[in-house]
Parts: structure tokens; sequence; C-alpha cells
């Protein structure tokens, strides 16, 4: 197992059990989740996205009411370029621990949702069994409201075969919305939804 992983997994289960004390809401409608697991099935994890501790959370659950496997996140091309790549960022380090698919977010209504190698790569990954994380709004949610939701998540769905697995996360906006450094003190909950 990767060793970034191992280290963000301590850092996480430190956090969400002394700082801000994660609750899981109807953990019973996850139950499901063991099976498709075990038979090697392609899942695509779908939630609101307000902070980047929405990624810890979604991780945090699963090995939770499941098990402890690495996940593969959706995130936008602009996070592996520019200043986060600097010498002294965390990003390199955080992008590898969450195995992080780069993809392109549109800016106009009129660009298309997402590159045709992006696409074939998360397909690809899909296909292999693995499970994804994909936030359909694209990127954090300057508000706490839940934004817009962005094309894509129902063409790999139909594709790879994936099971579409729903939940929704509260209270990250107030710990770390956009522009806070580090996260304060806050309830946290993820609530598990339904399968699509």
């Amino acid at each position: 197992m990767r060793i970034h992983y191992v280290v963000v997994r301590a850092i996480v289960t430190f956090f969400f059990r002394k700082y801000c004390k994660l609750e899981i809401l109807f953990p019973e409608r996850f139950a499901f989740l063991n099976d498709l697991l075990k038979a090697h099935a392609p899942v695509i994890l779908v939630a609101n996205h307000c902070s980047h501790l929405d990624h810890l959370v979604i991780g945090w659950v699963i090995a939770q009411l499941v098990a402890f496997f690495p996940l593969h996140y959706v995130a936008k091309r602009s996070l592996f370029e520019g200043k986060y790549r600097h010498r002294f960022s965390l990003w390199p380090f955080i992008l590898r621990a969450f195995q992080a698919v780069p993809v392109s977010v549109p800016k106009l209504p009129s660009d298309p949702p997402i590159r045709k190698e992006e696409y074939a790569h998360v397909s690809r990954l899909l296909k292999e069994g693995k499970w994804i994380v994909i936030y359909p709004e694209g990127t954090r949610s300057e508000s706490g409201e839940m934004g817009e939701f962005k094309l894509g998540i129902g063409a790999f769905a139909k594709k790879t075969g994936a099971a579409i697995v729903t939940g929704y996360i509260h209270g990250t906006y107030t710990s770390l919305p956009r522009g806070r450094a580090f996260p304060r003190r806050a309830r946290i909950a993820f609530v598990c939804g339904d399968i699509l």
C-alpha cells in the first residue's frame, strides 16, 4: 500500500476523532457496498463539494463502512499546475495520496465537459473495478450551497456499468471554506444516500 495513503490515513483518523468529530448518518444505506467491493464492481461516489476536507470525509466514511482501500478522486487539472507545483507545496503529496485524476473543468457552456483522453482514463479505471469520487458541481461551492451540476457522470456510468452512489456532506464549509488556510473546529456529518 502506498506510504502516502498510510500517512494521510493516520492524520485523518486523528482529525475526525479528536478535532472535528465526524458523524455518519444512515450507514445502513451503504450496506450493499460490501457486495460491490467483493464483486470488484466499479463505483462512482457522488457528493456535494464545499471544501478540501470533502475528500477526507468520503475516504473516512468508506473506510469505516466498507473497507480501508485507496479511492480515486477526480480533481480539476488546475490543481496539478501553476502555483500548486511549487516545491514547498503539499499539493503534490496530497494528490498522490488521493490518487487524483486530473480533468478539465469547462468554463463556458459551449466547452466540452471533459477532454477525450481524460474521459478514456476515468473510463479505464472504472472498467478495472476502481471506485472513483466525482463532485458533480466540478468545483467547491463559494457559498456552501449546492451549485449547478456539470455533465459527465451519467456517461461514465452508461459506458462502464458503474453504480452511482450518492451522499451529502455537512459542516466542511463551516470548517474550511474557500480562502481559509486552516480548518476550524466544526461538527461534520456525512449523510449516506441512495444508489442510482
